[in-house]
């Protein structure tokens, strides 16, 4: 155990912390817990790696500029809640206690209640942060219960990522995730120790350091522990984000959905034969690719599927979408997968695994740069969707969805149509439809389903409101086409919270009207 306060503090504050770090929205938040008089509950920092939770304990310190009453402890393993604990006494005049890698310490999730009960009691501000936050969650549900503040920062906003990284839509749907300016996920084995770290080994560690006898995930999962199977299980539910995340899929031979994606790109495009894709050469190459074991899992029941999803959820990796959240409901479970730069790396390599294959010698540079291009096209663009559709989601869905004024959905027809977004306003009976493209340009195929009057009274039929506005995000010039509203993708995420509502208003037949009129004409679009 490290511990620092008073000048030394001071100075290793200043030799950790870049004074051109930017601040991020949820430090308001903090600085709002630790200037409280009268909150007498512990603050959590929890989130996955790199996103900026210690950055954020370091800032919150140079904020309040007083090092002689605050205590910073860095836990290592093998230390012990005793050892927290005789460090804050040991400093009675530290009012503001920072524990680093709280959950290394060995009992912290089956004791941790003493930092509630005795120091935040006694009005001592006590800031938790771990790499494995999980931990801090199942001290949460054991011993912390309703005497903490969680402040969640795995989910960064493209608004955010690009007022602090300085970045575009592109960077954000191949890199976000995560506020490292060198990129954690630029190559395959960046993401894989990240993936293992942030969120395999969080999950694996913090329930080994649970109390097995009243952690019910870790009586369900006992067997891949115990056998040392956590591991490679989490790898591979995690491989199904967007999936049906039943048991018979993980017990069955593996097969990368991924795979099929790619025939489908060769053969709508005449790039050649696609059966070479679909061989068990290429599962299994696909499979040794992501570290996954093949021999099928005989315990992998659909209990333990979702506990490992339940852990995903709780973690902010993957978002379930809920039925409300459907005009047009499918039977199965859908989900988005939250941390869009360890999607588009995994999805990117295992493309470039395939194509390196001797299976794909037959193919010619050209050809295979051509695959490549389309697939890398498909996954951007199926990305771009979901970031689009998860901010807007977290913007305007309540917890429950159906309870507040506005309601963020989709919608798909039985013959495959669909709109990638539509915002309901219950209060006015109205609509926006969204379609969301990758594109700088502008054709008339992209508007097909918004200018279709049958499809969009479809829309309006079962949702029960009239479609006032018809809009297209992509990444060219914010104008309109053939009554059509087309905006920028980076404008429309950084003003979503302005330009949705305005958009349920009232009808614009134009993107001049619409920011004339409004005030985001005042910020240059």
């Amino acid at each position: 155990m490290k511990i620092y306060y008073g000048a030394e503090l001071k100075s290793y504050t200043d030799s950790n912390l870049d004074y051109n770090y930017r601040e991020r929205f949820l430090m308001r938040d903090l600085h709002t817990y630790m200037l409280s008089e009268n909150d007498k509950k512990v603050c959590c920092l929890y989130g996955l790696r790199h996103t900026g939770k210690t950055i954020m304990m370091l800032q919150e310190l140079r904020k309040l500029n007083d090092y002689d009453r605050s205590l910073f402890i860095h836990c290592e393993n093998g230390d012990m809640l005793s050892d927290i604990k005789s460090a804050i006494e040991n400093n009675p005049d530290c009012r503001y206690v920072f524990v680093y890698e709280a959950t290394k310490a060995n009992n912290f999730i089956s004791a941790s209640s003493v930092l509630a009960d005795i120091y935040a009691a006694e009005g001592r501000k006590i800031v938790l942060s771990s790499t494995d936050s999980l931990g801090l969650l199942f001290a949460r549900y054991n011993e912390l219960f309703d005497r903490t503040h969680f402040i969640n920062t795995t989910y960064i906003s493209f608004k955010e990522y690009s007022r602090l990284l300085n970045k575009g839509i592109m960077d954000y749907i191949r890199y976000g995730g995560t506020l490292t300016p060198e990129n954690v996920f630029y190559n395959y084995d960046n993401l894989n120790e990240y993936s293992n770290t942030a969120i395999v080994y969080n999950i694996a560690n913090s329930l080994k350091k649970s109390d097995r006898f009243h952690n019910e995930g870790y009586r369900v999962l006992e067997y891949l522990i115990e056998h040392n199977e956590l591991s490679s299980f989490i790898n591979k539910v995690i491989e199904y984000p967007t999936r049906e995340f039943l048991a018979k899929i993980i017990n069955d031979k593996f097969k990368s959905h991924d795979l099929g994606s790619l025939a489908d790109l060769i053969e709508r495009n005449n790039l050649g034969d696609a059966s070479v894709i679909n061989s068990d050469e290429m599962s299994d190459r696909i499979r040794i690719f992501l570290g996954i074991k093949k021999s099928p899992f005989t315990t992998a029941d659909e209990r333990s599927v979702q506990v490992i999803i339940s852990y995903l959820k709780k973690l902010d990796v993957l978002y379930q979408i809920p039925k409300e959240c459907y005009l047009n409901p499918s039977s199965k479970d859908e989900f988005i997968f939250t941390q869009s730069g360890m999607r588009y790396c995994q999805a990117t390599e295992l493309a470039q695994a395939l194509i390196t294959s001797e299976k794909f010698e037959k193919y010619t540079s050209v050809q295979k740069a051509q695959i490549l291009k389309k697939l890398d096209d498909d996954i951007c663009r199926s990305i771009l969707e979901d970031i689009v559709f998860y901010q807007l989601s977290r913007q305007f869905n309540a917890e429950k969805p159906m309870r507040g004024n506005t309601l963020v959905t989709k919608y798909r027809d039985e013959f495959g149509r669909e709109a990638d977004t539509v915002v309901i306003d219950f209060e006015h009976s109205t609509a926006v439809a969204i379609e969301v493209i990758l594109s700088e340009q502008q054709n008339r195929k992209q508007i097909r389903h918004l200018t279709d009057d049958d499809f969009c009274s479809d829309i309006e039929r079962k949702s029960g409101t009239k479609i006032i506005n018809k809009l297209v995000i992509y990444r060219g010039r914010t104008n309109d086409f053939e009554g059509v509203l087309y905006i920028n993708i980076d404008n429309l995420l950084k003003n979503s919270d302005r330009i949705i509502p305005l958009l349920l208003k009232r009808h614009f037949d134009s993107t001049r009207k619409l920011f004339e009129r409004s005030e985001l004409s005042k910020n240059g679009f």
